[in-house]
Order: C-alpha cells, then sequence, then structure tokens
C-alpha cells in the first residue's frame, strides 16, 4: 500500500497564510474489477441448452414418434386396414416389424396376424401398451371401423376417437370471414386435435399414434388458395410439442407415366407440401406377382437407416403380414413400374396407329384424296393429326398438288394402290412407337 501526497495537499490558504493539508487517502495497487459481460439476448436459443434426447419409433424405421409419417397409395389399396393394423399392435404393446428380425414377434418365415397375436403385451421387449387417437372422415365407426378393430382384437379400452359433438371455440374470429364450409370443418379439426392431446397430457396418459385418414378431409387440401404450408407445420409442430406420432392417409395415383421415387410428391393430393414434411412415407400398393398380396415399401426415410418392405393380404376384415421381409424394393417396383408403362403405352400407339392405317388405306383405296376432306374426316373418326402423319408415313402415301390447282391431294402408292399397301411391320411399329415415347420424354424434360 502506499500514500498519496499529491492529492492530499490543497492549495487553501486561510487568513493567516498557512497551508493546511487534508488527511492521507489510502490508494490500491490492485486494478478494478472488470464489470461481468452483458447476458447475449437475441431471437435465438444455444443449442447447449437444448436437452439431447434419443428418437422413439412406433415402428423401428418406418414410423417415429414426434415426426409426421404418410402413408400413400391408390384409392382401395388397403391403407385404412393397414393403419387399424399398427393401431391394434400399439394398444396391445405388440412388437411391429423391425430391420433385425422384420418380423411380429413370430418365429421367421411364419404368417401371423393382428387376430393371431392376442395375449398380453411383449413385456420381454419392454413395449408398454399405447393410446390410439383416431379421425376418419370416410369410413364409419359403429360398421366398419370398430368390426375391424374388433377382428384385428385391438384393445378398445385404449382407442379412442375425435368426438363430432366438439364445439371450436376458436371459430369466432372467423366467423365474418368469407371461409368456406370445409375451410371452418379444417380449423375446427386442428382446434379440436389440440384440445385431445392437451386432455390426455393432463390425465398424464401417453398417447404414441394419431391416425388422420383421410388427410385431405382433415386439412382441406383441395380447396384453391388454401394455407396448406401454414397447416402441415402446424401438424408437424404439434407432433414433435407432445411427442406423438403422426400417421396421415392419403391418396395417390401412383404410378403414374412419370413414375418414380419422387413422383408420390406430386401424385399425392396434388401437393407436394405435406409429402416433403413427412419425415417418413410408406407406399401401400398390390403385389404385380401375387394378386391377392399387398406390398408395403418405405420411399422416404430421413431418420433411420434402410428398411426391407413388407407383404400382407386382408382376410376376414383384418390385415395378415408375412413376417418374412419381401425381397422387392422400392427402387425395383418403380423401375418395373416405368418398363411395364412404357410398354403399355408402347402397345396402346400400335394398335392405335392399326386402326387409323387401315382407315386411312380405305379411305384412298378408291383414288386420291383432297388432304383437307382426309383431315376433315380423320377429325370427325376421332383421329389426332399425329396419328394420321404417321399413318401416311408408315403406308409411304404420296403427297402431290393437283395440277392447276392451289390444293393437294393424297394417294396410295402405285405399285400398292390394288393390293395390300406396303407398310412397315408390327415390329417396326413398335420400335418406332418406343422411340417415339422417348422422344416426347426427352422434351418434356
Amino acid at each position: 500500500m502506499t500514500l498519496d501526497f499529491g492529492t492530499g495537499l490543497t492549495n487553501s490558504i486561510f487568513g493567516d497564510g498557512i497551508q493546511i493539508f487534508k488527511p492521507f487517502q489510502e490508494t490500491s495497487d490492485d486494478p478494478e474489477p472488470t464489470p461481468p459481460p452483458k447476458p447475449l439476448t437475441g431471437p435465438f436459443i444455444n443449442l447447449g441448452e437444448i436437452e439431447s434426447r434419443p428418437l422413439e419409433w412406433i415402428w423401428e424405421g418406418w414410423i417415429p414418434r414426434g415426426k409426421l409419417t404418410l402413408v400413400v397409395g391408390e384409392p382401395g389399396v388397403g391403407k385404412s386396414l393397414f393403419a387399424l393394423y399398427v393401431a391394434s399392435m400399439v394398444s396391445r404393446g405388440r412388437r411391429l416389424p423391425s430391420a433385425q428380425a422384420n418380423g411380429l414377434g413370430a418365429e421367421q418365415g411364419d404368417v401371423e396376424s393382428a387376430a393371431d397375436a392376442g395375449g398380453e403385451s411383449d413385456s420381454a421387449d419392454g413395449i408398454p401398451p399405447g393410446t390410439v387417437l383416431m379421425y376418419s372422415a370416410e369410413d364409419s365407426f359403429g360398421d366398419t371401423i370398430r368390426p375391424r378393430l374388433d377382428a384385428a382384437q385391438a384393445d378398445l379400452s385404449r382407442v379412442f376417437r375425435m368426438s363430432a359433438e366438439f364445439q371450436s371455440t376458436k371459430l369466432a374470429p372467423y366467423s365474418r370471414m368469407p371461409l368456406s364450409g370445409r375451410e371452418f370443418e379444417s380449423i375446427r379439426y386442428f382446434d379440436q386435435l389440440e384440445a385431445c392431446l392437451n386432455a390426455f397430457d393432463n390425465h398424464d396418459i401417453d398417447v404414441p399414434l394419431v391416425i388422420i385418414d383421410p388427410v385431405e378431409r382433415f386439412m382441406n387440401c383441395n380447396e384453391r388458395g388454401s394455407d396448406l404450408p401454414e397447416k402441415v407445420t402446424k401438424l408437424v409442430r404439434m407432433a414433435n410439442r407432445w411427442n406423438v406420432a403422426i400417421v396421415a392417409l392419403a391418396n395417390s395415383n401412383l404410378p403414374s407415366p412419370g413414375v418414380g421415387r419422387t413422383a408420390y410428391r406430386s401424385a399425392t393430393i396434388g401437393n407436394e407440401v405435406l409429402s416433403r414434411a413427412a419425415r417418413s412415407v410408406l407406399l401401400i400398393t398390390h403385389d404385380r406377382d401375387h394378386e391377392h398380396e399387398r406390398l408395403v415399401l418405405p420411399i422416404k426415410q430421413n431418420l433411420g437407416e434402410p428398411q426391407p418392405g413388407m407383404r400382407f393380404t386382408i382376410q376376414n376384415r383384418a390385415v395378415v403380414a408375412d413376417s418374412k421381409p419381401t425381397s422387392v424394393t422400392s427402387e425395383q417396383y418403380f423401375a418395373l413400374a416405368r418398363q411395364n408403362r412404357q410398354g403399355m403405352a408402347a402397345r396402346e400407339e400400335i394398335s392405335e396407329l392399326q386402326r387409323v392405317m387401315s382407315w386411312l388405306q380405305q379411305r384412298l383405296s378408291q383414288g386420291a384424296v383432297r388432304s383437307s376432306l382426309i383431315r376433315k374426316d380423320a377429325t370427325e373418326n376421332a383421329i389426332t393429326s399425329i396419328s394420321l402423319r404417321r399413318a401416311f408415313r408408315h403406308l409411304e402415301c404420296v403427297a402431290t398438288k393437283a395440277k392447276q390447282e392451289r390444293y393437294w391431294v393424297w394417294q396410295l402408292p402405285k405399285k400398292n394402290a390394288q393390293g395390300d399397301p406396303k407398310h412397315k411391320s408390327e415390329a417396326e411399329a413398335t420400335s418406332d412407337a418406343v422411340q417415339t415415347n422417348s422422344r416426347r420424354r426427352g422434351k418434356s424434360r
């Protein structure tokens, strides 16, 4: 410690001229403490403050909890029955197929249905029975859904439906807006789903699974100008907030002419928003090699390892699943679908070409005909200009300008005018049709 005399001396002088010293002041050699930094604030959250947790699955690799899963397929393929099969297994705590065993708790090679599974929950695997909440706008719960759940031996004490008598308290702000009836219904459904999940949470009831069938009606996806992205985001946030697996069923027109692994996006309810938001997408389709069997193929998996598909049949209103994994992958299915579509399109073009060639040959059998008349007659016989030009080339017709006239005439080649005109074989026509399809696809790209 030092004494500071410089600051203690004052120049104050009293009347007698005596200088007065102020008391000595003690100073410290230690620097003054640095003020603490201002806390970092802003519209963000540090990831160190977020608790890390493992991802939970309803179906290993296929249906994650806290996420949106989309099940797509053609109408009538069995999407609803498949969803009820999953609901039955969850309500009884039964194991669903996994990447390791790909079975339903049965031995490899066995065939097991939800009705045969029966018994208590699979306590050896630590799978507690779960509560299932359902929304259905197309099937009646009394004469359709309840009998199907009975056939699947679901624990009905754990399966709930969204009540039709629910009165939303959030529709008042919209009462004066020009909304359609379906848009009002969509707002009510979201409000009701949130109210249901809140009620279960207040009673400490875990709800691992919510089924929405079909998602088109729930979200009003077919309405022009609908706020679909906002609705999809809200649905995803609800799944994350309550850690519930939301399984949405959607009709799809797959396989389409542009079929591919990403074609389901545009083929599903005419919009890609829902398909992109889903973390898992499952395709249910008919097995091309077995008429009465269905395939479940994962075509989008963002959160898990690639999983094999599975087969199932429908017997007595219940899904009968084959525990053996199917060898068909989604890539193989779409590749085969593309080949079949190309071959079908080629055969259709050949049939149409043969029809137009026969018509044109008969039309020109009596001699040259004015081209404008031929085109007019072709239109009346539902023949397109492209098909007409192709038939013209295959028959090797001749177009000449009439003497002293301003119009063109068509006629068969002279060497074949009296007999069967020379034209390309069916094999050549097939090849030309396939090449034409390829050129069209190339131009569209």
